[in-house]
């Protein structure tokens, strides 16, 4: 199993060891001089036939503004599959594909066309249970894939998400999780920025949180929606670590909305790192709570370093003789921008 984890995060860190410090913003990409040819109806030789599976609220939010825009600039000729028939396909889709900008296809429609065979790079925002039969399908109608680049967790299961790591490494398909939170400019500037871990001396305690006062998201419990989020952070930060908890609570909110999920948990335990001992770590999610607290804390023998991931601020703070405290600011705003474009520069 440890090969096909490894293999798993050398595909992912393609899409995260990027640039931190112009992450949040969006490309930094001139338009064409005259767009109006380069649209999927006319489509230019140099064009990047892509595919977007799922319109759901996250993807019209975070990953169709990006690539529509690449579409109207000629970058990428864009595909949307959606279950919807298309007398039900929203009325935006259909006068997006009047005007030459994408094209819609159902998902039994895509059946019947040959663009899919086309398809160099597609992005798989569905839900969950569909992951691992959308990732199976691209991987048998589009020969000419070369990258896929799927949501988080890439299946319902870690068996699922592994079969797909194998399959697509069978196939020579890089196949991409995203994780929006290892995308947030701290985290970025962390990991570019090794000396800072240091510099708080050896890491005695950690404590990650993300609390959620709202009640929306997929349908399925904090540990398979927030969780995993905070595990993928601490990995990144300590590649080859291990959390093993000790205790662990979960509870259920009276009103819940995903009927039989967990609302909340604490995990509390040891993260053990690959090249040192094992740490105290205390790892909580949580949504319909009181608060939002969305935070990385590391603890070290000389001081201590704090991540705001809603503020976006990063904190260092020194003991001893060397005390001092350092902070550094981002934008709020984030964008899938250069994940998407990394991902076009692998077709």
């Amino acid at each position: 199993m440890k090969r096909e984890i490894d293999e798993g995060r050398e595909h992912g860190a393609q899409a995260v060891h990027v640039r931190s410090a112009e992450l949040a913003g969006a490309p930094t990409v001139s338009a064409p001089r005259d767009c109006r040819s380069l649209t999927a109806k006319d489509p230019s030789p140099a064009t990047i036939p892509v595919a977007l599976f799922g319109y759901g609220e996250w993807s019209r939010s975070r990953w169709f503004p990006v690539l529509s825009q690449l579409a109207r600039w000629g970058v990428i000729d864009l595909t949307v599959v959606e279950r919807w028939a298309r007398e039900n396909s929203p009325a935006e889709l259909l006068a997006l594909e009047q005007e030459g900008v994408l094209r819609y296809l159902s998902w039994e429609g895509r059946l019947e066309s040959t663009v899919s065979a086309r398809w160099r790079a597609a992005y798989v925002v569905t839900n969950a249970a569909a992951h691992h039969s959308v990732i199976h399908t691209l991987l048998e109608e589009s020969p000419n894939l070369r990258v896929i680049v799927c949501e988080k967790p890439c299946g319902e299961d870690i068996n699922q998400a592994l079969d797909s790591f194998d399959a697509c490494h069978n196939r020579g398909v890089s196949l991409l999780m995203a994780d929006h939170y290892l995308l947030r400019p701290g985290i970025q500037f962390l990991l570019t920025r090794p000396e800072l871990q240091s510099s708080i001396g050896e890491l005695v305690q950690i404590t990650a949180a993300i609390n959620e006062s709202k009640d929306t998201g997929p349908g399925q419990g904090v540990i398979a929606d927030l969780v995993v989020h905070l595990l993928n952070l601490l990995l990144a930060l300590f590649p080859g670590a291990h959390f093993t908890p000790s205790v662990a609570y979960t509870a259920q909110a009276v009103n819940r909305v995903a009927a039989g999920y967990e609302t909340y948990t604490l995990a509390i335990g040891k993260l053990a790192l690959q090249d040192g001992p094992a740490v105290d770590c205390e790892i909580e999610g949580g949504k319909q709570l009181a608060a939002d607290k969305k935070s990385l804390t590391l603890v070290g023998t000389k001081g201590r370093l704090h991540l705001d991931l809603m503020g976006n601020t990063l904190t260092l703070a020194l003991n001893g003789e060397e005390r001092k405290e350092e902070r550094w600011t981002w934008r709020t705003q984030w964008s899938y921008a250069r994940l998407i474009l990394k991902s076009l520069s692998l077709t």
